[in-house]
């Protein structure tokens, strides 16, 4: 159980005075509290000492924070918790030292999702808002290889990489838009809910404490709006987000007889530019290639 009380109190407003916006000091207090019941269950079964199965259920609950339920300007967002039942089912496995794997389906049913604001739904751009009923269907999946039981040779490597698959649609009839272009969003993508997101990480290391470190990410495609537009508005708030890759490198030496690590890492390798959000204020793009260093020290 649950329990989120909290009270707000406004000292500086925008109101509209005589046709035009003014910033006037005001004295608003205004609180609300919301008490959620989680309940959860899980099980876990050993088909093998290697194989295992597990399922669970269980609801989701969050409040509403305060610092997303007020603008900058002063506006109180009049948002709910969201709520959620959510299903999993999976399968665990070893079956040898070196190879560990993990797959996993799962279901999210929102009662109401906490969503950003658009203009298509007459927002402003920024800001929250009550996205009511969406639905969030995929599964994940892992896989661990490592090489270090195989004890050959001092080196060794280690692989580990992800992938999922998720589906966020809207699962209610939910119309925005005025009289002129009013429509039905159900079975539309949620915002900010690629479908496809992947990662891997190849670390090779030598018995004299040198490692080298590969990493690669992948995400596809999303919308940021609710009627799912591709073509970028005016301010770069709304409009599709490309699918993306970055890769990233890096060294690492032990030195043990010091208690002391070095490293040095080369991150976005291709220089590949991306956006990575339209909102609240347009367009923010990835992080450029870039370099750097470090030495931690053991005392």
């Amino acid at each position: 159980m649950e329990y989120f009380d909290y009270e707000r109190d406004i000292r500086r407003g925008r109101f509209e005075i005589n046709g035009t916006t003014a910033t006037r000091d005001t004295l608003l207090v205004s609180g609300s509290n919301v008490l959620g019941i989680i309940p959860g269950a899980g099980v876990n079964v050993s088909i093998t000492s290697n194989l295992n199965l597990f399922a669970g259920v269980h609801r989701g609950f969050a409040p509403p924070r305060v610092k997303d339920a007020i603008s900058s300007e002063g506006e109180a967002y009049e948002l709910d918790a969201e709520l959620s039942w959510n299903y999993e089912a999976g399968i665990r496995s070893e079956p040898f030292k070196w190879l560990q794997v993990e797959l996993t389906g799962f279901h999210m049913d929102f009662e109401n999702q906490v969503i950003p604001v658009s203009e298509s739904s007459g927002g402003t751009g920024s800001g929250l808002v009550n996205g009511g009923r969406t639905h969030h269907t995929g599964f994940e999946a892992g896989v661990n290889i490592n090489t270090r039981e195989f004890k050959a040779t001092g080196y060794h490597a280690e692989l580990r990489a992800g992938m999922s698959y998720v589906k966020s649609v809207f699962a209610a009839d939910r119309y925005i838009g005025g009289t002129d272009n009013r429509q039905n969003i159900k079975s539309n993508f949620t915002p900010y809910a690629p479908e496809w997101n992947a990662n891997g990480t190849l670390s090779i290391h030598s018995p004299f404490g040198l490692s080298l470190i590969l990493t690669g990410n992948y995400v596809s495609d999303q919308f940021t709006d609710e009627i799912n537009s591709t073509v970028p508005s005016n301010d770069g708030r709304s409009g599709l987000i490309e699918a993306h890759y970055t890769f990233d490198t890096g060294v690492k030496f032990t030195a043990g007889k010091i208690n002391s690590v070095f490293s040095l890492c080369l991150k976005n390798v291709t220089d590949e530019r991306y956006i990575t959000s339209r909102r609240p204020q347009g367009i923010r793009v990835g992080l450029p290639r870039m370099l750097f260093g470090g030495v931690k020290v053991n005392f």
